[in-house]
């Protein structure tokens, strides 16, 4: 596959034939509304259309000629996503889930384009969610301004009557990068948007264990890991020197490396591994290595090495390691204010204070020269800078706690830990897995044991029903319904696991306590109901005692009596004894770290 440049005129080419090709008469689309999208579609095609990729990042490259198809499954339901008509048919709502790295954004642009050039009579709008963190207004205002930023007369009423109509393709990335803390207003508010204009397509993509996947409308598609075939075509779509794919494919296919097959699966692992090929052959053994491996292959590759093999300087006559200490500082400020897009103004800002933090001496433009052309690890893409992919800011973040001094380390967990019970984010799982990999014994030290051992004090109560009151606290689940299903006369529940710091660690560990409440839970949807009069006058089964309500029905005293009774209890009883064997394993590993040091230390008297 060779690099592509952008070259053609994307109105030309996408925008004025899908424009000619859609039935709009069957759609009834106001002209004033096809204005406004042909705007929307001008200024944001280039940006989906042509872009940076991890393998492709001094460069703008064509989409469609670097995308490399991953499946879904759903069920027995496996897919590409290449027969939309079918699919879109077929499930109103859905989602996309997969771990970090593993195409999700990809394949919704890829979902996006085919929508642009081979029309499904629905009109495809991709919002990127991690912008919604920082709006006042609701979503619909939010989609509004998206669809129409223009702010044509009377196109509100036209939106809202094509909304009605269900012409829309409404494609929403990243549900894990909304906080914590606006996550259930803006499950709500999503909800409710798709409730009022249920007759359009809704695809959301998302991390593992977001909530999101859970709602009852959606259809949970996985992505799948790559196959060993999948993987082979990868390297032979992508590497287009023909001596390089084989050296690459000798290693891939060695059955010694059998045991790496769970790394290469990942999209962007194996990009990774492609890219640091040259200077390191092997399959690394963690994720952690392969970010290690992409930065020295970064930081060497642009300027090479002089026949003395003395590395020529960058601008800032900065050296790797220090490069790396500015990357670990800016990321793990940046990370932990939730910043993933940088302005140069936002870049600017973080680079004083990691120079400051580190008492450097560089000029700004010279850093950001150097980040951006001299190793690439920072893309530009019009006026906003990111990294290549999310999780390698995550891993700059977990790399610098990592390398702090053992005297600090407490007090930054404990800030961690603080900083997560009150603004955790579902990415907030990737980062402290890299933590965990990383800086594994001050890790269990300074944040694994104090968190599971508050957890066990927190659900020390005796007593079942305050025991369950205490796990609702702790895990700050949300169970609530606002949807009634007339067909079936009876309301329809959600329940939102938020990415607390608690259920974070327990999916760290190994505990699946929220999947396991989630399946209990499941099985008693029809509790809530189990004590309400209905009225058969009415056509809809009015209820006299209504719980159609937005709030949390675990909090409701009745439910709650109602689940300890069917014996929720036992199954917190059982998460409990988890984590106590948990913290005995970890317990006993420290002291077996603890106890070696002493011994080396006694070797060396």
């Amino acid at each position: 596959m060779e690099n592509i440049s952008p070259q053609v005129d994307l109105s030309d080419l996408i925008v004025k034939p899908f424009f000619r090709t859609l039935n709009w008469a069957s759609l009834k689309i106001d002209e004033v509304l096809k204005v406004g999208l042909r705007k929307y579609y001008d200024s944001q095609l280039p940006k989906y259309y042509y872009s940076n990729t991890f393998l492709f990042r001094e460069q703008k490259v064509d989409f469609l000629k670097t995308y490399f198809p991953v499946k879904v499954s759903f069920g027995l339901l496996i897919t590409d996503f290449n027969n939309l008509e079918i699919i879109f048919d077929t499930y109103k709502a859905i989602t996309i889930v997969g771990g970090a790295g593993s195409g999700k954004t990809s394949l919704l642009r890829h979902i996006f384009l085919q929508t642009l050039l081979h029309p499904i009579s629905k009109i495809p709008v991709l919002i990127e969610l991690r912008n919604f963190n920082d709006y006042e207004g609701n979503f619909y205002n939010y989609v509004k301004e998206k669809i129409i930023s223009i702010g044509l007369k009377g196109s509100d009423d036209v939106l809202r009557k094509a909304l009605i109509n269900g012409d829309f393709l409404i494609l929403l990335d990243g549900f894990d990068e909304i906080n914590s803390s606006k996550k259930q207003l803006i499950v709500q508010q999503i909800e409710a948007f798709i409730d009022t204009y249920h007759s359009n397509n809704t695809v959301i993509t998302t991390r593992p264990g977001s909530g999101i996947e859970n709602l009852a409308r959606f259809s949970d598609f996985n992505i799948c890991p790559l196959s060993k075939q999948e993987v082979i075509k990868f390297v032979r779509f992508i590497v287009a020197d023909q001596e390089r794919m084989k050296r690459i494919l000798q290693v891939i296919k060695d059955p010694r490396n059998d045991q790496f097959s769970e790394y290469l699966s990942n999209p962007l692992l194996l990009s990774m591994f492609i890219l640091a090929f040259e200077s390191h052959p092997e399959i690394p053994g963690s994720r952690s290595a392969f970010y290690k491996n992409v930065f020295d292959t970064l930081y060497s590759k642009h300027d090479g090495y002089t026949k003395s093999s003395f590395s020529r300087q960058k601008v800032t006559k900065l050296t790797r390691e220090q490069f790396e200490a500015v990357l670990n500082v800016f990321s793990y400020l940046t990370f932990i204010k939730g910043k993933f897009e940088f302005t140069e103004e936002l870049l600017c800002q973080y680079l004083v204070k990691a120079k400051k933090h580190l008492d450097y001496s560089f000029e700004l433009e010279d850093i950001i020269y150097d980040l951006r052309t001299s190793i690439s690890i920072l893309v530009k893409d019009g006026f906003i800078y990111s990294f290549p992919h999310r999780s390698m800011q995550e891993y700059f973040a977990a790399d610098f706690i990592s390398k702090l001094p053992s005297t600090r380390k407490e007090k930054f967990y404990k800030s961690l830990t603080d900083h997560f019970d009150l603004f955790s984010n579902d990415y907030s799982g990737n980062f402290l897995s890299l933590c965990y990999e990383t800086d594994r014994i001050f890790f269990i030290k300074f944040l694994l044991l104090p968190n599971l051992k508050k957890s066990l004090i927190d659900l020390s109560a005796k007593g079942n029903l305050q025991l369950f009151r205490s796990y609702i606290d702790l895990s700050r689940i949300y169970w609530y319904t606002d949807d009634y299903n007339v067909e079936e006369n009876k309301y329809v529940f959600e329940l939102i696991i938020p990415g607390s710091l608690f259920n974070i660690i327990c999916i760290l560990v190994g505990i699946d306590s929220s999947e396991r409440l989630l399946l209990y839970l499941n099985d008693e949807r029809s509790l809530a109901m189990s004590h309400m009069e209905w009225d058969d006058s009415s056509p809809f089964g009015d209820v006299k005692f209504n719980f159609r309500t937005t709030t949390n029905l675990l909090r409701n005293t009745f439910i709650q009596r109602k689940l300890v009774n069917n014996g929720i209890a036992k199954e917190i009883r059982n998460i409990k004894k988890e984590i106590s064997a948990t913290i005995s394993k970890f317990e006993a590993e420290i002291s077996k770290n603890d106890s070696s040091l002493d011994l080396l230390l006694d070797f060396t008297n």
